[in-house]
């Protein structure tokens, strides 16, 4: 109980510090008569905080019997001390009421500042940013805390593994169900035939019991006097976030902290969402306890998911139990079925409790004995939701390789975060590892099981100073090494520093919910990963949206309105169109909650210190286990957008995360059959597009109204929400397809003037092609520039006229291109684009020379040309530059104008690509695909004789339907950006 009572000797020396309290004169208190009322107001709330405190230390104590209770639970007198020190300061001005917290949810206006004296509060009262939230973890602690630590014993009562799968469980690596050598089998024949979903009575499989309604979960909760309550499924998509927070993820670089397959997009930019909804009151603080639930919105019901019941039953019955899950055996009954199926385990971390189902048990494993059940789809069959995958035919036949490999699905594993996730479930449930079943819906061909310590080897280490360790270790003679436990320990730590985090942010929005009269309401948390760089670390946005009983239960069956299940039996033609309709529904949905209600908007930081000295490395890491892990995390001070305010800033970032969720519907879709010719906005016979410089709009008339606009920086995101329509290879083409898409190496170079959107079809294009297992890379000449120069480069700096910046610009584009290249000789990439302006034909034959004259092999050389001839596009366009790197610190006018005569000196030297220069350059460029205005599109194959592959083909449909995926949504928002215009 020592930060207990640190806490109430910090109290009580206030409390006698107030007799003596004198206020300084730079407040300015007019007499002693004012300085009284403040005073007596503060002695007040300290005498009822310390009441309090008592209270809690008692319940501690019954609860604990006596035992002091872990540090990292009870640091929140770090806390107290802070808020504390808040309130005092606030007696200056005194503390603002609910009205007016309303009246300040905009924050300070443009041109005001906070009068020198008046301490710093935001928009809810809070202290300045900068003051940090301090956790303290030790590595020789690896235990959880709560109620039920120690309360993980055995469970017999968990279903066990049939048909002699659990020799799997203590042999390392992955086992064959047949040898593919002597085609031996190595288990049950019966495993190669996997039921048919359609004959499978799910019925008699237990339902799942959703947190809000499980009344065990939360009478558990009370009982214990937790704030909130949750399951694994809920929770894994948001600890995946924190995941890449506290290790500060970049896996564009190599790092001896990430030495796995990298993440994919998926991963990185889609937010996760959960509700959080009061569901009952502690019986003597009287306080509300909080479920928090998936959202579940968006979902849709996919065979993959389903037959994950099936495959566990499968797996855990004898041939003879399993029939008794089949609809044509009369002889079962449901109740027999379903008797004692699920099993959970609890455990609490801080307010914060925790369910996990148990799937199996095994006699002889570490720990509980339990670990959890994983039946794996090969990637033929999750990359092509459309197809029927019943019928897929796609196997894995070979230890290691680029397709049709353990390797090649284990590495899928780790890409699309499903391993992770595993990870945080096996935590959760306090489960030794994870056993997974590869399989490709008909027959089985594998069994691995990962123990969690091999886990956390993968995405906890740094080979760097394991390496140290163990030199360290061979210096002071010590032949038997110690067991590599350090992996393990940082990421139990790095868990528990992720469950104070969300739960701060979560005290936090319903503090500042009730605030503006929102008081025990339910509301959506959403949270997003932004990346850092090489000088700044990564952060978390989080928005929380408060929602009434009525639009929960909208939310959380929304999806049922739509026919999007496979067991529909509807065309797939039909599913992909009930989904397109499903995700502009949800997207009005969305909208419509965001509009009438306030969007609170926050910001999460982190600083990470080991033995008390904080870590600038790029990704912190201890180098033994002795070391103290302490973490100081900032939220920062609220933005808050209200129906009706102009300042729309939290609400558009929200809604951008939300259409990132919702976009997930369709991004996927691969209909077949459709005929290309009916597409009017492509036609490969055409010459390309040499628009600015055809067109007769100049650039005075382009910029005429951005010097005068009102509005604050806007930017406009988002990811594909369709995906192109082209013919799809069926099961027996993977294979090939896969190997040339190892092989296959595919350089795109950039055209276009500034503010044309060439970076954001770069990105969309990029996103597009890693979801079709294509690994892309983006180098920005730019981002090379701001690098390596370190200082603000003003219009002068891109004058042509100024040879000596001239020259570095043209090194910078050299050493962009030098990366790239380096990449795709070590394999790394299958796709590379240049993003820069490349706007003058010698530019454009200077990489084009380096391109020819290098030691790489090309499959593709594309030239992609973007530009932006429209008025009203433009506008929108500077305005959200005004936000990038180059304008850090400076006003939206100065960028603007910056801006405009940067642009100016582009505009004059710019040359068109023509079809001459094409002609010429025929050697090395393959094709030409121009995007005008994200409207008007054009493919020009340059080799007519070139047989053309994959990447060109998903080249030319991204083009093709480029206005349906992207433009049509950027449109819309152009059209909010100009009526907000006219509003202001």
């Amino acid at each position: 109980m020592l930060h207990r009572r640190f806490s109430q000797s910090v109290l009580r020396q206030r409390l006698s510090l107030l007799h003596k309290k004198q206020f300084s004169t730079s407040l300015r208190v007019s007499s002693a008569a004012e300085a009284q009322e403040p005073v007596s107001l503060e002695r007040q709330d300290l005498e009822e905080r310390l009441e309090e405190l008592q209270l809690e230390i008692k319940k501690l104590r019954t609860l604990y019997g006596g035992k002091s209770e872990p540090d990292y639970r009870l640091e929140q007198a770090f806390e107290d001390h802070e808020s504390l020190r808040q309130f005092e300061e606030s007696l200056s001005i005194g503390k603002p009421g609910k009205k007016d917290l309303k009246q300040r949810l905009s924050g300070t206006k443009d041109g005001e500042h906070r009068p020198r004296g008046v301490p710093y509060q935001d928009v809810f009262g809070h202290g300045p940013p900068d003051r940090l939230h301090i956790k303290s973890y030790s590595y020789k602690d690896g235990k959880y805390s709560g109620p039920y630590n120690g309360r993980a014993t055995r469970r017999p009562d968990v279903p066990r593994l049939s048909h002699n799968l659990k020799s799997v469980l203590f042999r390392p690596g992955v086992h064959f169900l047949k040898d593919p050598r002597t085609k031996t089998y190595n288990f049950s024949t019966y495993l190669e035939n996997i039921v048919k979903y359609e004959n499978f009575d799910f019925d008699k499989v237990q339902p799942f019991i959703s947190v809000p309604k499980d009344k065990v979960l939360l009478n558990m909760a009370l009982r214990h006097g937790l704030s909130y309550y949750s399951s694994t499924s809920s929770m894994t998509p948001i600890l995946t976030k924190f995941y890449l927070l506290l290790n500060n993820y970049n896996g564009t670089k190599e790092s001896p902290r990430f030495e796995f397959p990298r993440f994919n997009r998926t991963v990185l930019e889609l937010p996760a969402s959960v509700i959080v909804s009061p569901k009952g009151k502690k019986s003597k603080a009287g306080k509300s306890v909080y479920s928090v639930s998936s959202d579940k919105s968006g979902d849709t019901e996919i065979l993959l998911s389903a037959m994950g019941h099936c495959l566990e039953a499968f797996l855990t019955t004898t041939e003879q139990d399993f029939k008794n899950y089949l609809l044509d055996n009369p002889e079962s009954s449901k109740e027999a079925v379903m008797n004692d199926q699920n099993a959970y385990s609890y455990i609490s971390c801080g307010k914060l409790l925790m369910r996990s189902q148990l799937d199996c048990y095994q006699d002889g494993l570490p720990g509980t004995g339990t670990f959890d059940l994983k039946t794996r789809a090969v990637c033929a069959i999750r990359q092509d939701r459309l197809s029927d995958a019943a019928n897929n035919t796609y196997q894995i036949w070979r230890q290691s390789g680029p397709y049709e490999s353990f390797s090649r699905e284990f590495d899928d594993l780790i890409r699309t975060g499903a391993l992770l996730k595993y990870a945080f479930q096996a935590r959760i449930g306090q489960m030794d590892g994870i056993f997974v079943a590869y399989h490709n819906i008909r027959k089985f061909f594998g069994f691995q099981y990962l123990p969690l310590e091999e886990i956390d080897r993968i995405f906890y280490n740094d080979s760097h100073v394991q390496a140290k360790i163990i030199n360290d270790k061979v210096k002071q003679k010590e032949v038997t090494l110690p067991e590599d436990n350090l992996p393990q320990k940082v990421a139990t730590l790095q868990f528990k520093a992720s469950l104070d985090i969300w739960t701060s942010v979560m005290d936090r929005a319903i503090a500042d919910l009730e605030a503006l009269g929102y008081k025990d309401t339910a509301f959506r948390l959403i949270f997003s990963w932004k990346a850092g760089d090489d000088k700044k670390g990564s952060k978390l946005y989080a928005s929380a949206v408060p929602i009434t009983p009525e639009q929960e239960e909208e939310l959380q069956t929304f999806s049922g309105n739509f026919q999007t299940s496979f067991k529909e039996d509807i065309t797939q033609e039909q599913r992909a169109k009930n989904l397109e309709h499903f995700r502009k529904e949800l997207d009005k949905l969305n909208l419509s909650l965001a509009q009438k209600a306030p969007v609170l908007g926050y910001t999460i930081f982190v600083d990470q210190f080991f033995n008390g000295k904080k870590s600038y490395k790029q990704h912190p890491y201890p180098s033994c286990s002795a070391d103290h892990f302490e973490v100081k995390y900032k939220i920062a001070n609220p933005i808050c957008s209200q129906p009706g305010d102009r300042n729309t800033f939290t609400r558009d970032r929200y809604m951008d995360a939300m259409r990132k969720v919702s976009s997930m519907l369709t991004s996927s879709m691969q209909p077949k059959g459709t005929d290309k010719s009916k597409n009017s906005n492509v036609d490969t016979n055409m010459k390309p597009i040499l628009s600015p410089n055809n067109s007769n709009t100049s650039l005075n008339s382009l910029f005429s109204k951005i010097e005068t606009s009102p509005l604050t920086v806007t930017s406009y995101t988002t990811t594909p929400s369709t995906s192109p329509i082209y013919e799809v290879p069926r099961a027996e083409e993977v294979s090939s397809l896969l190997r040339k898409r190892v092989e296959s190496k595919t350089l795109v170079m950039l055209v276009g003037l500034p503010a044309s959107g060439k970076s954001t079809v770069c990105k969309q294009l990029a996103t597009f092609l890693e979801n079709h297992d294509y690994k892309c890379e983006i180098y920005n000449a730019g981002n090379v520039r701001r690098q390596l120069r370190r200082t603000f480069s003003d219009a002068d700096f891109f004058n042509p006229d100024n040879a000596a910046a001239q020259e570095q610009r043209e090194q910078f584009a050299a050493i962009a291109m030098e990366q790239m290249l380096e990449d795709f000789r070590n394999n790394r990439i299958n796709v590379g684009f240049l993003d820069a302006t490349n706007t003058t034909r010698r530019r454009r034959d200077k990489m084009l020379e380096i391109v020819r004259n290098c030691d790489v092999s090309f499959s593709n050389v594309i030239v992609l040309d973007v530009s932006c001839t429209d008025q009203r596009l433009l506008t929108f366009n500077v305005n959200g530059k005004t936000a990038n790197g180059d304008y850090t610190g400076r006003s939206v006018a100065e960028a603007i104008a910056d801006f405009k005569q940067r642009s100016s000196h582009y505009y004059k030297v710019y040359e068109a690509i023509s079809p001459e220069e094409l002609e010429k350059a025929s050697d090395v460029v393959s094709t030409y695909i121009s995007i005008q205005n994200a409207k008007n599109t054009q493919s020009y194959s340059i080799i007519s004789e070139k047989q053309h592959d994959e990447v060109e083909e998903l080249f030319s449909a991204f083009a093709g339907n480029y206005y349906k995926m992207h433009g049509e949504r950027y449109h819309a928002a152009v059209d909010s950006f100009y009526k907000l215009s006219q509003q202001a």
